[in-house]
């Protein structure tokens, strides 16, 4: 789904080029989350991922030692 997609790619961005911390990242996943449900509906909406380590590793973006 695009619109999955584009709010996780939001949040990574911030992220990584933004500086901003996992807390802050987390809590913009969640209010994406919550905006997709308020305009897709409740029943029709898959979520996205909460937190934003699972977003790294959906994109493959693991730190590599």
């Amino acid at each position: 789904n695009p619109a999955i997609l584009l709010t996780m790619l939001i949040a990574l961005i911030l992220n990584v080029f933004g500086h901003v911390t996992r807390p802050w990242c987390n809590a913009v996943l969640g209010l994406l989350n919550l905006l997709l449900k308020t305009t897709l509906g409740k029943s029709t909406c898959p979520t996205i991922p909460s937190d934003i380590c699972t977003v790294h590793k959906k994109f493959d973006l693991d730190p590599v030692t």
